[in-house]
């Protein structure tokens, strides 16, 4: 990416670009730290090609925003602004996310178990408002603050056209992609519902899948397949189980699965 030419687009009207951000989870996107000049306050700024956004994108990031208004959640962070840099890039201005993020930070079983409430309940805030997250993974979980913070919010939502899937642009960890999003569905509340039951089950320090078990995760989507979730509690492995079944017998949505998580916490 020319840095010099993202000074002389609208960044250099409003922002000063900081420190390169690093990539995370195989994202084709640029992430810069940058300072609002009038508000004196740190962004995030991602800079995304156009190759890697198809047309519909751009225009379901800002329903979703608009779906959001009004909404502040600690445990979210939110899209704030998306511009059109012309013929090359979008850029999305996002709140700042204090690292380090969980994929970069292994917990035991006890500190896991303190992370997956809020994570779980900021997406039960957005399933309220209608909008699907559909990026849920490690590496869009910031630990750097008060309380865990999801960002990035919708990147994962629009099914791949078919040139984008033979390039292999799906930037979630295989194992946090539901079943039916392996073949090409849309996303719904209860594909977060599937992300979420794959990081309660990492963070209590269970593995039910690696990014290279798609067979096994295929066979779920036709009620084929039982996990083996030995040595978590009961009720932790019975609330997996139902997260990683079929689309259909999944808690409806992250409200659900919050108030199911709480019955005997």
């Amino acid at each position: 990416m020319n840095e010099a030419a993202l000074h002389a687009s609208l960044v250099a009207d409003r922002y000063r670009l900081g420190e390169r951000l690093p990539s995370r989870g195989g994202s084709p996107a640029v992430v810069y730290e940058a300072v609002h000049l009038l508000r004196r306050k740190t962004f995030a700024l991602k800079f995304v090609s156009k190759a890697y956004w198809w047309s519909d994108v751009p225009a379901r990031l800002r329903n979703d925003r608009e779906a959001l208004r009004g909404l502040s959640h600690p445990g979210l962070l939110a899209n704030l602004e998306l511009e059109d840099l012309g013929h090359e890039y979008w850029v999305l201005v996002m709140e700042f996310g204090q690292g380090p993020v969980l994929a970069d930070a292994p917990l035991s079983a006890d500190d896991g178990l303190a992370i997956f409430p809020p994570i779980c309940d900021a997406v039960a805030a957005l399933h309220r408002r209608g909008v699907v997250h559909g990026y849920i993974r490690p590496a869009s979980i910031f630990l750097g603050g008060d309380t865990p913070r999801l960002g990035d919010q919708g990147f994962g939502v629009d099914p791949c056209p078919p040139n984008v899937q033979r390039l292999g642009v799906r930037l979630s960890p295989a194992r946090y992609l539901s079943p039916e999003l392996l073949v090409g569905g849309q996303a719904t509340p209860q594909s977060d519902v599937w992300a979420l039951g794959v990081l309660l089950a990492e963070l209590l320090g269970a593995r039910p899948f690696s990014d290279r078990d798609l067979p096994a995760m295929r066979q779920i989507f036709s009620g084929g397949h039982s996990l083996e979730l030995a040595g978590l509690a009961a009720h932790h492995a019975s609330l997996i189980r139902a997260c990683l079944g079929p689309h259909e017998s999944r808690p409806r949505d992250a409200v659900e699965l919050c108030a199911r998580f709480h019955e005997r916490v």
